[in-house]
């Protein structure tokens, strides 16, 4: 359990940080129009003695490529907008997966307690295995080294 705990906390923590990214990226890279670019005022046909169809200017290229430009920048800004949260949802997602899978949840405290009295009678019997079987090792243990020594000495004599 402590490890998925600890799991939930490394979650939170970068939920955190992602909102936190998130909003430094919303507040720093939204792309903000630049100052208007004015049209350069068409003359009126009366004035400069020119024919009506003379008079229509043509497009500034620049003011294209400028628009252009501010609607890739929009566009940009949305995907990553919109991939950082999709990225805050999975993080989500991931943390309820973690709180459902969190033992307890739906259990009443009786059970609770009533569970942890059962594991605790079975810990003190495995318990006392692990002391028994000590023992034996440890006898197992002077055991071969009596063996070892008398052969060590029948070698010896």
């Amino acid at each position: 359990m402590a490890d998925r705990l600890t799991q939930l906390q490394i979650c939170l923590d970068q939920l955190v940080e992602q909102f936190s990214a998130t909003l430094n990226y919303v507040t720093s890279e939204e792309p903000t129009p630049g100052p208007p670019v004015a049209e350069p005022q068409a003359q009126s046909p009366s004035k400069r003695g020119d024919s009506p169809a003379e008079s229509h200017t043509a497009p500034n290229p620049s003011t294209e490529v400028l628009a252009m430009t501010l609607v890739q920048q929009e566009e940009e800004f949305t995907n990553n907008v919109n991939e950082l949260s999709t990225d805050i949802i999975l993080k989500t997602r991931q943390i309820i997966t973690l709180i459902d899978s969190l033992p307890g949840i739906g259990v009443s405290p009786q059970e609770q307690l009533f569970k942890i009295q059962s594991l605790q009678t079975k810990l003190d019997l495995v318990e006392k295995e692990r002391i028994e079987k000590i023992k034996q090792k440890n006898e197992l243990l002077d055991w071969c080294e009596e063996v070892i020594l008398q052969v060590a000495g029948d070698m010896a004599s």
